[in-house]
Formats: structure tokens, sequence, C-alpha cells
């Protein structure tokens, strides 16, 4: 297998999810784990993991920016869960 650029890579992974989804919003259903969240600097760090029993089915790192870092909020208080917890 030759390398791929980090570009090329991404406009794949784009044109993929663009092609399956479109434009619109995707809803993912996953666990949190290890989550940073920094609100004073407006970021999340953040590992989404799908499991059966046991066993991990998917694992994603994930960031969530300044600009939907909102949603932590949004989310805690529509829940009174601790988000990440």
């Amino acid at each position: 297998m030759s390398p791929i650029r980090l570009s090329d890579l991404a406009f794949t992974i784009e044109a993929v999810l663009d092609q399956a989804f479109g434009r619109q919003p995707v809803w993912v259903v996953a666990e949190t784990l290890d989550v940073k969240n920094y609100p004073d600097r407006g970021y999340c760090f953040l590992t989404l993991v799908e499991r059966e029993g046991s066993e991990n089915l998917a694992k994603l790192e994930a960031c969530i920016w300044r600009r939907n870092h909102h949603t932590i909020r949004d989310f805690e208080e529509a829940t009174g869960t601790a988000f990440g917890r």
C-alpha cells in the first residue's frame, strides 16, 4: 500500500460522508470516555465508544470546538446530567 497525504484522506472521508448523509446533521449514539472539557477555552476532547457487552465495536477520538461548545451546557441543562460523567 502506498502512502496517502492527510489532505487526500480528509477529502475522501468528507466525500464519502457527503454521499451518505449530504450536509444534514448526523446524530451519533455512543458512550463518552476520557472527557477533558475546557470551558474557559471553549473546547472539549473526548473518546466515543460503541460497545456490545465488553467488546468495543467502534472507538473514535473527538473534539467539540468553540462554536458548538454550548451544546455541552444545553445537554446538561436539558438532562440534569453532567456531560461525560
